[in-house]
């Protein structure tokens, strides 16, 4: 298995330097290149990392050609990138398409050049001809043209491939599903009595009567739940598009059997913007209830690719990396441990930072708040993320989707992730203990309470101020963090990050932007809808952008290089593979289930539900080892 990415270099801001008696490194470098370094990282330093809450001003994209920490990809990375363009792109007749996949490949399998600038230069073009070639070809007259009807726009998306997915918008079974089991399946809150005033549902004169009725008796017998995105709220919109800030009231099913099947159902959806709002239900209109399941879908999408995504696993992961290689020496054994879970982390985030993020550039165009207001967003969510314990029983006890508090009986992405997180902290408890024979051992250990420092003064991670006292700490905390972090950086980005193919490229489903005026309940229309909908080359170049960013598989989860671990150490790795292996067995198993679920019941609605209610994105073999796309 090869590296992703070469070791980059270490930046230094304001921190106490390690001691250079207690750091071998085996790659020495001369006194001008320290000094070439030093003058590097002080041009970065006001600039980089991209999450400080006091430079989100920029936060915008590095003047600099290469990434700040020099980390660049390898030829196997770039093969697999390369690989999604061409099925991206299989049915394309567009001769100068073909042409620059085509020099891609010649390039890749000729050479992989060391000039930093060149190298840069090619991935630039890789990424470009998946989300610059919608604008490139596109007639600049017709750049706000939205289909007619809904099956023109389905039409549209045809030439490119189609997941193997349902159609959420028309099965609201497959909608409610999305948050159990989709690309944010994590944005469940039980409603509050204050949340509950404040929606106001109960005198509503725009909800029918069964609904007020079923939503009452949810909320009264502890069964609510909502999705609220009044995070949006006084966001600035970008041109042409309108911010809504929704939330969505689902419920636990008090029918066992439907509650085993579904998990949970969609009850109705409350839109807002300004002070304007209205509350859709399944009740109205087709087309006013498809607009609002839309809207809802849209607000989701941009949190999950401003916070769930790209602050709470990429930059969250991004903190301990920087800090790592800023204090730990590559023998260390907590560098050895982690070096693998941040391949390509910081390529890939100066990469989004490059040719995504920009003002102007894709996620400008297709979000739909300005890309300076969602590098705000992103600030504010990481640093808050760093503040609290990131282990994955902990996020969901906060969430209040522990299952102590939600009672789920068909949750797949907690039931999945679960049993990869526990896999995940056995490993690494075990791997600490052979490294540290008790807790005083953590306070002697000069690196590892420099990496602690840095963690706190430059990676930012308060979490680590409130558990780690200066010269002292514990091995079960260490193990707890480290197992946090590299669950972050495989499971829980994969649950994010792959669903973008499976789930969110059907840009009919999962719009990014909305780009008409706020529209009440029956004054929907399938051409007002469409109004809403992204224009057809933005349409095109959201499904471009997310087929390529969620199709690149890159490592796989417990595959570490070998001659990594020797003796105890790569008897323990071995144990993680088999456990591995025996998750991906269970989790095939209860898929069957899932599906045997739907199955039996003799209507339409369960046959079209059954072959797509197995959650696969947690199979461990798709689960890579780091964040490098």
């Amino acid at each position: 298995m090869g590296n992703c990415c070469t070791k980059p270099i270490s930046p230094k801001q304001n921190l106490k330097p390690v001691d250079p008696v207690d750091v071998k490194t085996s790659n020495q470098t001369t006194a001008a290149e320290k000094q070439e370094n030093q003058q590097e990282i002080a041009n970065d330093a006001a600039k980089y990392p991209i999450y400080y809450e006091s430079q989100v001003k920029d936060v915008a994209m590095l003047d600099r050609k290469i990434p700040p920490l020099r980390e660049l990809p390898t030829r196997e990375w770039l093969k697999k990138v390369l690989e999604v363009l061409k099925e991206l792109f299989k049915n394309s007749i567009d001769s100068a398409i073909l042409r620059r996949i085509s020099d891609l490949e010649d390039h890749i399998e000729g050479r992989i050049t060391k000039d930093a600038d060149s190298l840069m230069n090619h991935v630039g073009e890789m990424f470009g001809t998946a989300v610059l070639t919608s604008k490139d070809s596109k007639d600049d007259s017709n750049d706000m043209e939205h289909a007619k009807n809904f099956e023109e726009l389905k039409q549209l998306l045809v030439g490119l491939p189609q997941p193997e997915t349902i159609d959420e918008l028309s099965n609201d079974f497959a909608f409610a599903r999305l948050r159990i089991a989709g690309y944010v399946p994590f944005s469940l809150r039980k409603v509050s009595a204050a949340q509950w005033e404040k929606l106001n549902l109960k005198d509503y004169s725009g909800v029918c009567g069964k609904l007020k009725e079923d939503t009452n008796a949810a909320y009264t017998e502890d069964r609510l739940y909502a999705a609220d995105y009044s995070i949006f709220e006084g966001l600035e919109p970008g041109e042409g598009k309108t911010i809504l800030y929704p939330t969505a009231l689902f419920q636990i099913p008090k029918d066992e059997e439907l509650a085993r099947r579904a998990g949970v159902t969609v009850l109705c959806i409350q839109l807002q913007t300004g002070n304007v709002e209205s509350t859709f239900g399944p009740n109205d209109e087709t087309w006013s209830w498809n607009y609002a399941k839309l809207m809802f879908n849209m607000a989701e999408s941009n949190y999950h690719e401003g916070v769930a995504h790209l602050a709470d696993t990429h930059l969250v992961v991004e903190a301990l990396c920087l800090s790592m290689h800023h204090s730990l020496a590559e023998t260390h054994p907590v560098y050895v441990l982690l070096k693998e879970h941040f391949f390509g982390t910081v390529f890939i985030n100066w990469a989004a930072n490059a040719f995504l993020v920009t003002p102007g550039g894709p996620v400008d165009e297709l979000l739909t708040p300005t890309v300076a207001d969602v590098n705000k967003l992103v600030s504010k969510s990481v640093l808050s993320s760093l503040a609290s314990d990131l282990s994955f029983p902990a996020k969901m006890k906060e969430y209040g989707l522990d299952e102590e508090s939600f009672k789920c009986t068909n949750y797949p992405y907690r039931e999945d992730a679960k049993l990869i997180w526990e896999a995940t902290l056995t490993w690494v408890t075990k791997y600490v203990n052979v490294q540290y024979k008790d807790d005083a051992a953590i306070g002697t250990d000069r690196q590892l309470q420099s990496f602690r420092d840095a963690m706190i003064d430059l990676g930012k991670i308060e979490w680590v101020r409130k558990e780690w006292p200066r010269g002292g700490g514990t091995k079960e905390f260490l193990s707890k963090l480290l197992a946090s972090f590299i669950f972050i950086a495989s499971t829980q980005h994969a649950a994010v990050n792959f669903p973008q193919k499976s789930m969110m490229a059907p840009t009919n489903v999962v719009p990014l932007g909305n780009y008409a005026k706020f529209t009440k309940p029956g004054d929907c229309t399938e051409e007002q809808t469409m109004l809403a909908l992204p224009p057809i080359p933005r349409a095109n170049l959201a499904k471009q952008t997310l087929y390529l960013l969620g199709g690149v598989h890159y490592t796989t989860l417990g595959d570490y290089e070998e001659g990594t671990f020797a003796g105890e150490t790569l008897d323990l790795k071995n144990e993680f593979q088999t456990r591995l292996g025996a998750i991906e067995e269970l989790i095939t198993s209860r898929n069957i289930e899932r599906v045997d679920l739907w199955k039996g019941h003799n209507t339409e609605v369960c046959d079209e539900l059954a072959p797509h209610w197995a959650y696969t994105t947690l199979l461990p073999t798709l689960v890579p080892q780091s964040i490098n796309i």
